[in-house]
């Protein structure tokens, strides 16, 4: 009886692994840690930002996108920050302003916040 237990036992695991897909992780596009994201962005000052680029995230900065940005993301939250001159990270404040006919359509500005 132990046996007839165990060798079904044994036929259902095999069964099971041949069936079964292995395990594949889905590609992280957003990770958590700070990366650069400075083509996400366009500086407000720019005239595209209002016309060939304004689906990117505008960024009122005094170096617009010439010096690097990160940005983190953790559970639908994002934090920007921007390397001036001599190296240091400045946060930038997020504000999101109402755009388009949509009530729901917010267009991300971040201001430089020294």
């Amino acid at each position: 009886m132990l046996k007839r237990i165990l060798s079904t036992f044994a036929i259902s695991v095999g069964i099971t692994a041949a069936v079964v897909p292995a395990a594949a992780a889905a590609p992280e596009y957003y990770l958590p840690g700070p990366q650069d994201s400075t083509a996400m962005f366009v500086s407000g000052f720019d005239p595209a930002a209002y016309s060939s680029r304004n689906d990117a995230w505008l960024v009122v900065s005094p170096y617009g996108t010439s010096q690097p940005i990160q940005c983190a993301w953790f559970r639908g939250q994002v934090a920007c920050s921007q390397t001036d001159l001599w190296g240091n990270s400045v946060n930038l404040q997020q504000y999101s302003t109402p755009f388009g006919s949509s009530t729901y359509s917010y267009r991300p500005v971040f201001d430089f916040m020294p």
